[in-house]
């Protein structure tokens, strides 16, 4: 079993270890919603996603994060992983 690099974080779509400063996070909000956390700070549980073009679109088309928070989440979540990655460029 390999050791995670301290600090790192796992992408759920490509299951590497990259800084989790150079990654999305995604959590629930207050109201149980998931959202895309751009500065990482909202509380509670989350996960993250590579910024990588390629891991978003994988992430769309398999709707991981549908699995990872056991609920359907709907096409503006999407188009918002999509935006957060066009804004970048």
């Amino acid at each position: 079993m390999s050791k995670r690099p301290v600090g790192a974080r796992r992408c759920i779509v490509c299951r590497g270890f990259f800084d989790k400063k150079v990654m999305l996070r995604l959590c629930h909000d207050r109201e149980g919603l998931v959202i895309i956390d751009k500065d990482g700070t909202a509380g509670g549980k989350g996960s993250y996603i590579c910024k990588s073009s390629s891991c978003i679109k994988k992430a769309q088309k398999k709707r991981i994060p549908d699995r990872i928070f056991k609920r359907s989440l709907d096409r503006d979540f999407y188009d918002g992983l999509t935006g957060v990655l066009d804004n970048e460029g």
